[in-house]
């Protein structure tokens, strides 16, 4: 349990470097740290075991934070409006806190052999952290393993992301793969008994209540504009889709998603 909450009362306070005008440092994440924001997100990141490095509160949550502070971890109380200015954005939920950035999980891991039943999600493409993060919060709600992000998916440490997960991410085991198909061929190479999914909307797709779920399983989806790659689509061994209205194109990808994995963990 931390201390008392030391109180700051400005902006160029040099303890708040790392929460400085987050917005608009978004599209240059940090490569060593990541800052969360939001009662939810800062406790669960809190319950996580990362490295956490400070935690900035409003004096109406101060007291709820303290108790779960770990010794050693600064807690500082701000004003909501210096909190705010200092953020960048109105804060609504006056939490925020920064942690060292955890090293990713390994791609191919050890246990895809181990275990008798598993579900792994592949994002390809998928760009948005807000999607990114909501992903993340369905996988977390339908049992998902590990979440593989490729090159062009959005961070799920960017701070939208864990907002929109509700701090989920910080339980879930996820892995950057440099080339998504370069990791469908290492999960072959390591348990060739696995099945590979795509979510497309493609003639060939099997409309979903009419699978049979495998006990084995990596769902990979995409952009909902672009789609997914026609190469990586030819990789996996079953097309499927979800019947929806035909007045209606498509799904975003997190709702999508999140249907899919329900019906996988039949």
């Amino acid at each position: 349990m931390s201390g008392a909450p030391l109180r700051l009362e400005r902006a160029d306070d040099p303890r708040l470097a790392p929460y400085l005008e987050l917005r608009a440092r978004a599209q240059q994440p940090d490569p060593a740290r990541f800052v969360a924001e939001s009662e939810h997100a800062v406790v669960r990141l809190l319950a996580s075991g990362l490295a956490v490095e400070s935690v900035l509160v409003e004096p109406a949550r101060a007291a709820r934070l303290a108790a779960l502070v770990p010794a050693g971890v600064p807690l500082y109380e701000l004003e909501p409006a210096l909190l705010s200015e200092v953020l960048g954005f109105p804060l609504t939920r006056g939490a925020a806190a920064c942690a060292r950035r955890p090293a990713p999980a390994p791609w191919p891991p050890a246990w895809l052999t181990e275990r008798p039943r598993w579900r792994v999600l592949l994002a390809a493409g998928v760009a948005d952290p807000v999607n990114v993060g909501l992903l993340c919060r369905n996988a977390r709600a339908f049992g998902v393993d590990q979440l593989l992000l490729d090159r062009a998916a959005g961070d799920p440490l960017a701070r939208r992301a864990i907002r929109a997960s509700i701090g989920q991410v910080f339980a879930l085991p996820w892995s950057r793969v440099a080339d998504a198909r370069a990791a469908l061929a290492a999960l072959r190479q390591r348990c060739p008994d696995a099945q590979v999914l795509a979510a497309t909307l493609g003639p060939r797709a099997l409309p979903l209540p009419r699978l049979t779920p495998p006990p084995r399983a990596l769902l990979l989806v995409g952009q909902e504009e672009a789609g997914l790659d026609p190469a990586l689509v030819a990789e996996c061994d079953q097309e499927v889709t979800i019947p929806i209205d035909p007045a209606v194109d498509s799904l975003n990808v997190a709702a999508a998603a999140a249907v899919l994995l329900y019906a996988l963990g039949r």
